[in-house]
């Protein structure tokens, strides 16, 4: 009778156990996170050319010269495994972008202009990589990103749509993992400025280019 009665009670035990494991694998296929990231922000203009303007106003036309400014970002995600070496991961988060457009006149005279955009930015990146011991894992980013400057007052063209590109790692610390990935943002296209406005006279367009360290926070499941 003991026999039957112990044979009763795996049968009775395997399937708790085997829901048990399933259900702690389903939480390691996605997860929601936090991200920090400084931001360096390389900025420069689509302006006309020279040979396309009157020759009276050669004199005044400005050299442009680009040069970095410091900006920040932070938001939150979600990542989800779709295969063993492919994950996706989507972002919401704020986007502080800085610049400084330098002027150089024919003449000498220079001068410097600064530039600011806060956007709202979505993000959807695939993520191949594989992991190493100790649940480490190695992986590159990939996918687009489409912000929307919030600022009340802008004379430049509110969405932009970038191409989002980077590689990291991750692994655990303490109670939650943290990854480090270094990224780059760019577009392939100006943002449209409206003409004669602030430091844009002459300016058709701005192009900005956003390299940063990217620190995520995920628990550990």
């Amino acid at each position: 009778m003991n026999r039957w009665n112990g044979f009763a009670l795996v049968l009775f035990m395997w399937p708790s156990s085997t829901y048990a494991q399933t259900d702690t694998s389903f939480h390691h296929l996605g997860t929601f996170g936090f991200y920090i990231s400084p931001d360096l922000c390389q900025t420069w203009v689509d302006a006309p050319e020279v040979t396309y303007r009157p020759a009276s106003s050669i004199d005044t036309v400005p050299h442009f010269v680009g040069s970095p400014a410091w900006g920040f970002s932070c938001g939150i995600l979600y990542e989800r495994r779709l295969f063993k070496l492919l994950s996706v991961r989507g972002m919401s988060g704020l986007a502080f972008m800085n610049g400084d457009l330098r002027y150089r006149y024919p003449d000498g005279r220079t001068e410097e202009r600064s530039i600011e955009r806060t956007e709202v930015t979505l993000s959807l990146l695939l993520m191949p990589g594989a992991s190493g011991p100790k649940g480490n894992r190695g992986y590159a980013t990939i996918g687009p990103s489409l912000g929307c400057d919030v600022s009340p007052n802008t004379s430049i063209q509110r969405f932009a749509l970038r191409m989002d590109v980077g590689f990291g790692g991750e692994f655990r610390v303490s109670r939650f993992r943290m990854g480090l990935e270094a990224r780059m943002s760019w577009s392939g296209k100006s943002l449209a400025v409206e003409p004669g406005t602030g430091p844009f006279t002459t300016v058709e367009g701005v192009y900005w280019t956003t390299s940063s360290l990217r620190i995520v926070f995920k628990p550990a499941l």
